[in-house]
């Protein structure tokens, strides 16, 4: 159900904040997208997939976090919230990461607004943005170069961590790198 609150009275998004309710809400350009909470297995993959990927991009020398807002640079009014981000720690600031991610990924309810964040991704430097189907464990990889969205499906390179990730019956994802492999299970 999508709901649109046009012009809210600044006592609700004040309370919202208040109560913590704020942390995946999201402002596109100066316009508020109040993004429903995710269901316990979509918070338990992403958990499960961070522990995986932690380890390499540590290796890679990146900040790796979980529901942190992704900036425009310099604007105080656009902003996104993928699932896990991995950025080059100077990119990070107390309020979240400006730009410039090696790395977002988005693991996709129905009904949500993934591919619709797509474009930001690319506008504000992200190298890597990766789409995992919540149910299906599908994924998608979507490279960018010069601002353009380059999709590979199935089995993906992801270069930011130097791992490869391929869809497994279970569903799940496989993530394979060197001298190592984890299953992901949903």
């Amino acid at each position: 159900m999508r709901t649109v609150i046009i012009d809210p009275p600044s006592d609700f998004l004040e309370e919202r904040r208040r109560l913590g309710h704020d942390i995946r809400d999201e402002m596109w350009d100066g316009v508020v997208h109040v993004v429903p909470e995710p269901s316990t297995w979509h918070q338990h993959f992403a958990h499960r997939l961070a522990v995986v990927l932690f380890p390499l991009a540590e290796t890679k020398g990146l900040l790796a976090t979980h529901e942190t807002a992704l900036y425009r640079p310099g604007e105080d009014r656009d902003w996104r919230v993928p699932d896990l981000l991995y950025a080059p720690f100077e990119h990070a600031l107390n309020r979240g990461i400006e730009g410039h991610a090696a790395l977002v990924i988005e693991i996709r309810s129905p009904g949500d607004e993934t591919y619709q964040k797509l474009p930001f991704y690319a506008d504000v430097g992200c190298r890597e943005v990766l789409v995992i189907d919540r149910d299906t464990c599908a994924v998608e990889l979507f490279n960018v170069a010069e601002g353009e969205l380059a999709r590979t499906t199935g089995s993906v390179e992801l270069a930011s961590l130097g791992a490869r990730m391929t869809t497994i019956d279970g569903p799940g994802v496989r993530v394979t790198w060197e001298g190592g492999s984890a299953d992901v299970l949903l």
